[in-house]
């Protein structure tokens, strides 16, 4: 009898808890009153155990029930796999869009072994597929299905599952060799057993499994195409799912998350410079590469370039003939090392430019511009047409917008004195051209906002002084431009008037929620007004709004530390990170970019890599202060000691005063710097600043 006692058997776990129930006990209680059964082992048996019979036993006689009413028979458990299943498997078509297939199963067990077949509708065509080598042991089962048709390995499926303690679901993987693409395919493989009380509801969730497992293939492929970690968040919850049945009402929520109607880009040929006609055939394969990409866009859908021809000059109203919404166009020019591009996306309906970008890579890797525009593209178009210019407004020159954008372009880069220098000379240009461009004069001075923290002291003020003469100038000319607004909120904010920039950023974001610039400037201005979890918030939105700026994310995750969120700091760090290394790839002497970079990596604990970006960094750059300071910043968190610390930010410090008293500010707050703060030499380095902005 102990002998027996002692062997593991399998229980029915629904008739145990529906007894269990009736007799108004909770498990925690029930697990007490039978003495030596765990509450652990309680919930085992209920969800179909096994668990020792001894103890099976006690359960039994507590609910005075015969002991073989709660047990699974032996003829039970061996042929618990006989019957009809539904199967559920990820597939993805020629784009990599994923659906989900339903399968009729029907198994037979014998012994260990199972055999069966499995039936699938697909476009109209019945598939059948027979199982071999299939084997059930220890609650698992595993083989191949192989369809008839084909030849090994061609169209053989290989799987594993495990069963459900009820053996009313089977859970696992397959993997397969597709026939289309020609290489291995793996999908998450759920089955369900027709016929038991939960049927329905087992399938509602295994679909809602299956659902997410798509948004994750999905996210993969747009991470494996070079989208950053957020962007390709965002492009996946735009997307409504294609199974979604017609009958059933969408939320609210969906219908906001969801593009109203897809976007159809018609493309028209290059307009290519003299000398470049030989690499025609190079530039229609980049055409056709462009829209391969976009057409594994849901919501994106490509016009046949073969519709236009070979002709560069189509027209709006051919375009929209052929029922696109957008025509792409754009100049291409090239050297024996360079590629250059200069596109334009019009949108039809309202004839406006809604997307301009400018492309300068090397040779040898011409090969990823094609991924770069895609990206770019894809943004724009899922975003909604929202026109970045007007050129009829505040210019009709066409040579000075071209200039605004490239300057634009240019600044975006980041806080870095060489890119920003080459962007003030071409908005100086381009003013110069249209004297009365409002959107050249904010821009310019936002340059010069910047500028005036990295060059010497000398000229510093001066160049502060005139970024902020350039803001009023901007707003003379057009008194409601947002981003005229945002430069003189970051002129105030560079004067240390942080309640008067606050106003001007306020203003901006009513006038233009999509502006980049003022939710980024206002999240350094809420930092240095001690509002941290404001400064989340707004750049939080900078980062959704231009999801590819590597310092929205990462000073979005200084912030989130602050506040104690590292998980979502992690994430925020990690996005930054990519986009980093993606913007050394194509300009690998971005000094600020490398700088920032390193204090990242110091909080990835990668503080080899970031020791080599600090070092080169300088190298590069050694009268840069954001760059000194952000060197500063890796030596404070790998915890070299104060020596190279103090160095670099006495380097930092050499800027005008009115800088000197925002960086002294920012330092402050900046939580990597507090192992430092005791040291006497920090302290008369801000006794010393607190002096000079005294005299000033």
């Amino acid at each position: 009898m102990g002998s027996d006692n002692g062997q593991s058997v399998r229980v029915r776990g629904d008739v145990l808890r529906r007894i269990r129930k009736r007799s108004f006990r909770s498990a925690e209680a029930f697990s007490a009153a039978c003495g030596s059964v765990s509450l652990p082992t309680v919930y085992r048996a209920e969800r179909g155990g096994p668990i020792l019979l001894s103890y099976l036993s006690r359960i039994a006689r507590e609910l005075d029930v015969d002991v073989e009413q709660l047990r699974v028979s032996a003829a039970e458990s061996s042929a618990n796999l006989t019957g009809r299943w539904m199967g559920l498997v990820l597939v993805t078509d020629k784009f990599g869009h994923p659906s989900v297939i339903l399968e009729d199963i029907h198994m037979e067990q014998n012994g260990t072994k199972v055999f069966g077949r499995t039936v699938q509708k697909v476009n109209g065509d019945t598939m059948v597929d027979v199982f071999r080598d299939c084997s059930f042991q220890d609650n698992v089962l595993c083989g191949q299905s192989r369809s008839e048709t084909w030849t090994f390995p061609l169209e053989t499926a290989f799987f594993i599952l495990s069963g459900s303690r009820d053996m009313t679901w089977l859970d696992g993987y397959v993997t397969w060799l597709d026939i289309d693409s020609q290489i291995p395919q793996s999908s998450k493989y759920i089955m369900v057993r027709h016929g038991t009380d939960g049927f329905e509801m087992h399938v509602k969730h295994a679909h809602r499994i299956m659902d997410d497992e798509a948004k994750l293939l999905r996210t993969r492929r747009l991470l494996e195409n070079g989208y950053s970690f957020s962007t390709s968040l965002a492009l996946v919850a735009a997307v409504q799912e294609d199974a979604e049945p017609a009958s059933q009402e969408p939320s609210h929520k969906m219908v906001e998350a969801t593009p109203a109607k897809v976007a159809v880009i018609a493309m028209a040929q290059w307009n290519m410079s003299p000398g470049t006609q030989s690499q025609a055939h190079w530039a229609s394969g980049l055409l056709d590469e462009i829209a391969t990409d976009l057409a594994r866009v849901p919501g994106i859908r490509t016009v046949p370039r073969s519709a236009f021809g070979q002709n560069a000059s189509i027209s709006c109203k051919h375009a929209g003939a052929l029922g696109a919404t957008h025509l792409l166009k754009g100049d291409l020019d090239s050297t024996h090392d360079r590629i250059r591009a200069v596109l334009q996306l019009v949108h039809l309906e309202s004839g406006q430019v809604v997307w301009a970008e400018q492309y300068d890579h090397a040779a040898e890797v011409s090969f990823t511009l094609h991924d770069s525009i895609a990206r770019d593209l894809t943004r724009t178009v899922l975003d909604g047409p929202k026109p970045i210019s007007e050129p009829s407004k505040d210019t009709s020159n066409a040579v000075a917008y071209e200039l605004f954008v490239k300057a634009r372009l240019l600044y975006l880069r980041g806080m870095y004195a060489p890119t920003l220098r080459a962007a003030e000379a071409l908005l100086v240009r381009a003013i110069d051209l249209e004297p009365d461009f409002a959107r050249a004069y904010a821009q310019l001075s936002i340059c010069r906002s910047y500028l005036a923290q990295s060059i010497e002291r000398s000229q510093g003020a001066q160049t502060a002084q005139e970024g902020f003469e350039d803001a009023e100038r901007a707003l003379e000319l057009d008194p409601e431009l947002p981003l005229g607004q945002a430069a003189l909120g970051l002129a105030l904010y560079a004067t240390g008037d942080y309640a008067g920039a606050a106003i001007w950023l306020e203003r901006a974001i009513d006038m233009d929620e999509t502006l980049f610039e003022a939710h980024f400037f206002q999240g350094r201005n809420k930092r240095l007004q001690g509002d941290r979890a404001g400064a989340v918030e707004s750049f939080a939105k900078a980062a959704q709004i231009r999801p590819d700026d590597f310092r929205a994310f990462g000073l979005l995750a200084e912030e989130m530390l602050a506040l104690g969120q590292r998980r979502e700091a992690r994430d925020a760090q990690e996005t930054a990170m990519h986009l980093i290394e993606a913007e050394l790839e194509v300009n690998p002497d971005n000094a600020g970019a490398m700088a920032f970079g390193a204090g990242l990596l110091a909080d990835l604990n990668r503080f080899e890599q970031g020791a080599a970006w600090a070092e080169w960094a300088v190298a590069i750059a050694p009268t840069d202060c954001l760059v000194q300071y952000n060197v500063a910043r890796f030596h404070a968190l790998r915890n070299a000691g104060t020596r190279p610390v103090l160095d670099h930010l006495e380097a930092a410090f050499s800027v005008p005063e009115v800088v000197q008293s925002r960086l002294a500010n920012w330092l402050k707050l900046d939580q990597a710097f507090d192992g430092v703060r005791n040291a006497r030499r920090y302290q008369r380095l801000l006794d010393q600043t607190n002096s000079h902005i005294a005299r000033t």
